[in-house]
């Protein structure tokens, strides 16, 4: 991904919305390393839809179910609270209860 990443800054790469956008573009490297490939769905097209993916293929672990988990770790409000802070990463994580 690194590799991929430093092209771009000396050869731009076209974005598609349906074969080349930031969630395609997770799943071909993923699926690079992977075993079991995640298999293309009109899911991956809609990156509002990338939780109900892993979630569904047990790569999130957790005992909590799919609405719950989305609820659990939705960070919204904390992202826009804490958007300019050095240590934001930390800050909008919840603590387990």
């Amino acid at each position: 991904m690194l590799e991929r990443a430093k092209k771009f800054s000396i050869e731009p790469e076209f974005y598609n919305t349906l074969t080349n956008n930031c969630t395609t573009a997770i799943l071909d490297h993923v699926n690079e390393i992977r075993t079991e490939k995640i298999p293309w769905s009109l899911d991956v097209l809609m990156p509002s839809k990338s939780d109900k993916i892993v979630y569904n293929l047990w790569l999130i672990d957790t005992e909590l179910s799919l609405q719950e988990a989305r609820d659990y770790y939705q960070i919204n409000t904390l992202s826009k609270k804490f958007a300019s802070s050095l240590e934001y990463s930390k800050k909008i994580r919840k603590e387990r209860k």
